[in-house]
C-alpha cells in the first residue's frame, strides 16, 4: 500500500505541478504546449527512478512501462492530456489553490522521504 500511495503521489506532483507555477495558474495556451507536456514527462520519470532507488516499488505497476517509453511519445500522450475538458476544469482557481497546495506538500513530503533514503533527484 504505501508503494502505491508514494507512486501515485508522484503521478501527482507531475501532472498537476506542470498545470501551477509560482502559485500561479498557466494559461490555457501554455498549457496546450510541447514544452508543458515535456516537463511532465520528464518530472514523472525523474521522480519514479528516485522512488526506485529509494527502494520503493513502482505500483501500479503500468508506471514500469513509463520509464521504457521515449520521451517523445509520452510528450505525444500528455500533450493530448492537457487538451482535456478535465485539464481545463482543474485549471479553474477554485479547484487549482487547494491542487496548488496539495502537489506543494506532496513534493515537501517526496523529497524528506527520498532525503531520508540518501536518494537526490
Amino acid at each position: 500500500m504505501k508503494s502505491f500511495l508514494i507512486t501515485h503521489s508522484v503521478s501527482d506532483i507531475a501532472l498537476l505541478g506542470s498545470l501551477y507555477f509560482e502559485n500561479k495558474i498557466i494559461d490555457e495556451e501554455t498549457a496546450r504546449i510541447r514544452k508543458t507536456a515535456h516537463k511532465i514527462t520528464i518530472t514523472l520519470k525523474a521522480y519514479l527512478r528516485a522512488i526506485q532507488k529509494a527502494g520503493v516499488a513502482i505500483n501500479p505497476s503500468a508506471f514500469k512501462i513509463v520509464l521504457k517509453w521515449p520521451n517523445f511519445i509520452l510528450d505525444f500522450f500528455f500533450m493530448m492530456w492537457l487538451r482535456t475538458k478535465m485539464v481545463k476544469d482543474m485549471m479553474l482557481p477554485d479547484y487549482a489553490n487547494s491542487a496548488n497546495n496539495e502537489v506543494v506538500q506532496l513534493n515537501n513530503d517526496l523529497l524528506k522521504f527520498l532525503n531520508q533514503n540518501d536518494v537526490t533527484t
